[in-house]
């Protein structure tokens, strides 16, 4: 992943891969499982791709997780002009 990826996207990269890993998956049988196609995911796995909220369900369903624990360390920061930006939680 280059280092002009945005950290959340580095964040839910890294939960994804850290789920996968911990249920003994492929990426290949995750993404047969979330009826996802094999290069999608390996381009969202790479920084390539930014994940649409479908995607992440069916991903979260895959991995047998709340779609909340694949964006576990990452907060959107709300400025004082009425806008804001995410950024990843203490801690993570």
């Amino acid at each position: 992943m280059t280092a002009a990826v945005p950290e959340p996207t580095r964040q839910f990269v890294s939960n994804l891969e850290r789920l996968i890993a911990e249920r003994g998956l492929t990426p290949a049988a995750v993404a047969d499982r979330a009826d996802v196609h094999r290069s999608h995911l390996s381009l969202i796995l790479a920084g390539k791709r930014t994940v649409q909220l479908d995607t992440m369900v069916k991903l979260a369903g895959a991995l047998e997780v709340s779609p909340p624990r694949l964006l576990a360390g990452v907060e959107w920061v709300v400025d004082r002009r009425g806008g804001g930006e995410y950024r990843l939680a203490p801690g993570s």
